[in-house]
């Protein structure tokens, strides 16, 4: 906030544990379904070519990268470029990034926010996966534009633990550039 006024979103960080309520009055809640589900239906539908090119490693970073001081550390575009999809899996890869930097937010802030994504190339958008693509087996991944990263890690081998960041990389904490 600044002169009563919103200038920044992020970081904005979402976690979980458990992500998946095994049992009692909230048995069957997924925390981050979305956030975990657009993922893994985006890296299931890959052709086996291209699920290697986005598997940037083998096991999961266990936990985010680009957390506080780093949020630029980590903005070098890994994996697979958006332009080598389908039209269908570049649609599920701007879901999720509408998710974390659109989605979560209040409508007055949605505008701006969309705006700033659509500064970027949106063919140029990376996307980034870790480990194996098996249901509550650990994972992660990260899509990386011209402004911004945005990341999920499991933090456990169940993927019952995971964290997530989202980084507007020209606003991070109302700082530009």
């Amino acid at each position: 906030m600044r002169d009563n006024r919103i200038v920044s979103v992020t970081p904005t960080s979402f976690s979980a544990i458990p992500n998946r309520v095994k049992s009692g009055p909230h048995t069957g809640l997924n925390t981050l379904r979305d956030e975990e589900g657009l993922a893994r239906r985006l890296m299931a539908d890959l052709s086996p070519k291209l699920q290697g090119r986005a598997r940037v490693a083998d096991s999961t970073p266990y936990n985010i990268l680009s957390y506080a001081g780093r949020e630029r550390a980590n903005a070098k575009k890994v994996g697979l470029a958006a332009s080598e999809l389908s039209p269908a899996q570049r649609d599920l890869l701007w879901k999720m990034i509408e998710l974390y930097s659109i989605d979560h937010f209040p409508s007055q802030l949605s505008a701006a926010q969309r705006g700033r994504l659509q500064s970027g190339d949106r063919q140029a958008v990376h996307f980034a996966w870790y480990a194996g693509n098996t249901p509550e087996t650990a994972f992660g991944y990260r899509v990386i534009g011209d402004g911004f990263v945005i990341e999920m890690a499991s933090v456990d081998a169940e993927a019952q633990h995971l964290h997530t960041i989202y980084h507007d990389l020209g606003n991070v904490l109302g700082r530009s550039g």
